[in-house]
């Protein structure tokens, strides 16, 4: 019998920052459910302004510069990209849908959740849009007990509550003609917070409730993590260089996004590198908890820096469970274990 290799077949993930591209060669140890990288090339980023596509030749040859440093360490050829995208006009709505019961004293079930969630996703959303980040964040059950899984649980009506991230289709779409240009096919496309979650929690449910800051050198995302989902996501575009009105203006959009006394800001990115500007926003926001989240060790990336490249790989496998038929069957054993956590929940 033919023994089962250990590792995924090599993947390559592109970080198109403000400043520089990324490619990162890697592969999955399965025994050690780690990520190791295989080689790492970088090159300057050009045809991008404050996050904007604006000369994709330029971007192209930029993409393709870093391939080719990328291919030389790991020695093997790079076909396809995980790409991040530094959007800056992202937009964030939350999406609900509705299952119904015909009698209460059923227990909801797998198929319920799922019909509620494709609902939610069937919501109609922004017009010349295109969605790049979608995440149930719970359901809600009766309109009274939200729970993050109601499997088992007794109800009539049954609403999943999922968070969205909309971009405008001619930057999405620009930017995956731009790495076809460069000789890549995209093999999937995460809003760059939406990796830099993954890239500090390989399993967003696990991080604790927090406003997630990932500040590059002219680019700034802000979202709330709660239940493992991105929320009341803000963009800003820097200009000055994260001057003293361009910090003011960051704490104020990092408060709206949910940051206080009891929720803690984590800072990511190029710019959470530097001890002086963490400490500049350490100073705007006095009353917050202002810590520097860095790259999971799980993710075979290290520091504040890496954390988009080091969460693409998650979140396009994120992203391919949701695509999967059965994607909330995890067998009969997983089936009855949710079932009696779902109980413990509702009962002690």
């Amino acid at each position: 019998m033919r023994s089962r290799s250990i590792f995924h077949k090599p993947q390559a993930v592109c970080e198109f920052g403000s400043s520089r591209v990324r490619i990162a060669h890697i592969v999955y140890d399965r025994k050690k459910r780690q990520i190791r990288v295989l080689g790492l090339g970088e090159a300057e980023a050009a045809g991008m302004k404050n996050g904007r596509l604006m000369r994709p030749q330029d971007a192209a040859e930029s993409i393709r510069a870093a391939a080719v440093a990328a291919g030389k360490e790991s020695a093997l050829e790079i076909g396809d990209l995980v790409v991040s995208l530094p959007d800056p006009d992202l937009e964030s709505v939350k999406l609900n849908g509705t299952c119904f019961l015909e009698h209460s004293a059923e227990g909801f079930e797998v198929r319920h959740l799922r019909e509620s969630a494709r609902r939610a996703y069937e919501s109609l959303g922004p017009v010349d849009r295109q969605t790049v980040y979608r995440k149930e964040a719970g359901f809600l059950v009766d309109r009274t007990d939200y729970l993050e899984d109601p499997v088992g649980i007794c109800g009539k009506e049954l609403k999943a509550v999922v968070h969205c991230l909309f971009s405008e289709s001619a930057q999405a779409q620009g930017m995956i003609r731009t790495v076809r240009r460069a000789g890549f096919k995209v093999r999937g496309l995460h809003p760059a917070i939406a990796a830099a979650l993954y890239g500090i929690a390989p399993i967003p449910g696990e991080a604790a409730t927090a406003v997630l800051i990932h500040a590059d050198t002219e680019l700034c995302h802000i979202s709330k993590i709660e239940h493992g989902s991105l929320q009341n996501w803000r963009g800003m575009t820097v200009l000055g260089g994260y001057d003293a009105r361009e910090r003011e203006s960051l704490a104020v959009l990092a408060r709206k996004a949910g940051a206080g006394a009891r929720t803690a800001v984590r800072l990511t990115g190029p710019r959470a590198v530097d001890p002086d500007w963490v400490r500049a926003v350490e100073t705007e926001l006095t009353d917050v908890e202002v810590t520097v989240a860095t790259a999971h060790p799980d993710t075979g990336f290290e520091g504040a820096a890496s954390t988009v490249l080091a969460g693409l790989y998650y979140a396009q496998m994120e992203t391919r469970r949701e695509s999967m038929p059965m994607k909330l069957c995890r067998g009969v054993t997983d089936c009855f274990a949710r079932k009696a956590r779902s109980f413990v929940e509702e009962y002690f």
